[in-house]
């Protein structure tokens, strides 16, 4: 079974998120393209999906036919993904860094260990933030890495099984 460093797994993950959020993004506004017509720059042109409804005015009166497009029966907001979690098991070594050997780096094995003295360890690595730049991975419940915090910025971190939180907007 081969090895992976910890850093190249975690950006591997990130990066995974962001493709999956901008696919869900692209689906999003492919449907609503598909019910309204767009032209090129993304102008409603016309409408493609209406529904037909015949309507008598309160108080009497003749009735009269109202065209309701199927756009404004549901919500055009996109979906967002705003937490990533992984939980295997690995076994995990430090190993010389391949850039400068005086340095350890970490490397995961995922799958059996090879001999009875090595210890597989639970591994969980949360990914979240605006472009899931910020990640914690744990190992038995220990925070063992934090990615993509600047010192200080801890308190931004969404607690387990809730979203991560908003940037703050900016005035302008």
């Amino acid at each position: 079974m081969s090895t992976i460093s910890l850093d190249d797994f975690v950006l591997r993950l990130q990066t995974a998120a962001g493709l999956a959020q901008d696919a869900l993004a692209a689906r999003e506004r492919s449907r609503v393209a598909r019910d309204l017509l767009l032209d090129g720059q993304s102008n409603v042109e016309a409408e493609t999906w209406c529904l037909k409804v015949d309507m008598t005015p309160p108080g009497g009166g003749a009735p009269r036919t109202i065209s309701i497009p199927f756009a404004t029966l549901y919500n055009l907001g996109e979906t967002k993904i705003t937490q990533f979690r992984v939980e295997t098991t690995a076994t995990v070594e430090a190993v010389p860094s391949p850039v400068d050997p005086a340095r350890e780096e970490l490397q995961l094995r995922i799958g059996p260990p090879k001999s009875r003295r090595e210890r597989l360890h639970n591994l969980v690595i949360d990914i979240f933030g605006v472009r899931f730049e910020k990640a914690e991975v744990r190992i038995n419940d220990r925070i063992l890495r934090v990615f993509g915090f600047r010192p200080g910025e801890r308190e931004g971190r969404p607690q387990d099984g809730q979203p991560a939180a908003a940037p703050p907007r900016s005035e302008t």
